[in-house]
């Protein structure tokens, strides 16, 4: 708890104001369980009851979401079984998350049916992140490994039939513990420059911006979103890792504090599905929201890289705001014939 605390420092930024605005905290995190189940094939779904969450005050409302996302998302990337182990123990075909607040507002708990906490992996998991070295790792105990899963860009389960509960009485009111932090101008002027520096120049990021954005990424434990950083900020950050082909590693991590971020409500859906579909691509998966194109065989044009499930691509490019899939597709040919006719 005290790493997510450490993070929520950083990361929870501008109190909101009470009304809000866009989907509900229960709306993005079921859509964040409907996209995990799609990209791992575990069936998942997300009830919820957060009623009370309406009444707590602003900067508690928003420690709290910061951390019903990183649970959430924990629960269904490894809680959830694969779907023949859950066949075999005889257990309902879609896996079950339960996201609640107590009506007192005094506990956030979320609770799944999946195999549990499995320390062996988190280590691994740590070790493939870069966070620990080997070494580190080995020295730790079994519990300092599992105090890993309240970290940004981390994600693990709960424990089968039990709680994972974040209790503000026991803890202290969260609100005490976490003071506004305001934007960061000067982080967003860096992000602003970089990216444009790399636009101009063509190509890939420099690998000197790429080393920067691993630095802020630690630096901040959180994806530099609008809160931090302005929408304009966060467009930069996002080009960056886009952009960031050198480091497959780099990328992965961004990607799964963008995944957050969307969640939050701090970044744009859209930053998401296309830095998944470049991730894929480069993984030799197929992609989901068909993004990425490539040269056709016979070199006078670009097609999309293979699509998973392509039939309901423009379903899923609607969800997080892009255009069809023929409108890019038209877009991206003439952007080609542009530049082979130069």
């Amino acid at each position: 708890l005290l790493n997510r605390i450490q993070s929520l420092k950083r990361c929870a930024q501008r109190e909101r104001v009470a009304a809000a605005t866009g989907p509900g905290l229960g709306e993005r995190l079921a859509r964040l369980v409907e996209r995990i189940a799609a990209d791992t094939g575990k069936p998942a779904g997300l009830s919820h009851h957060l009623d009370a969450m309406e009444r707590l005050p602003a900067r508690t409302r928003d420690a709290l979401e910061q951390i019903a996302v990183q649970l959430v998302r924990n629960a269904a990337t490894h809680g959830i079984d694969p779907l023949p182990q859950r066949m075999a123990l005889r257990k309902p075909s879609v896996g079950s998350i339960e996201l609640l607040i107590d009506e007192a507002g005094q506990d956030l708990v979320v609770r799944d049916d999946g195999a549990g906490l499995d320390a062996d992996r988190i280590r691994n998991r740590l070790l493939e992140l870069r966070w620990f070295t080997a070494q580190q790792l080995a020295e730790m105990t079994p519990g300092q490994v599992v105090a890993q899963i309240f970290r940004p860009g981390f994600s693990t389960s709960a424990t089968p039939g039990r709680n994972v509960c974040i209790s503000r009485p026991v803890r202290k009111p969260i609100a005490r513990i976490l003071p506004a932090v305001r934007g960061d101008p000067a982080l967003r002027t860096e992000l602003k420059a970089m990216a444009d520096r790399d636009t101009d120049a063509g190509g890939p990021t420099d690998e000197s911006h790429g080393a920067r954005l691993w630095e802020i990424l630690d630096d901040y434990e959180c994806w530099p979103g609008r809160r931090l950083v302005d929408d304009d900020g966060a467009a930069a950050a996002w080009i960056l890792a886009q952009r960031a082909v050198f480091d497959p590693g780099l990328q992965r991590r961004c990607l799964e504090m963008l995944e957050i971020a969307v969640a939050s409500g701090d970044a744009p859906p859209a930053h998401y599905a296309l830095l998944l579909d470049r991730v894929r691509m480069a993984d030799g998966k197929d992609q989901v929201y068909g993004s990425q194109f490539v040269r056709s065989e016979d070199g006078n044009s670009v097609v999309p890289w293979p699509i998973e499930d392509a039939e309901h691509v423009d379903v899923r490019r609607e969800r997080v705001g892009l255009t069809p899939l023929a409108e890019q597709a038209r877009e991206m040919r003439a952007q080609y014939q542009r530049r082979v006719t130069r």
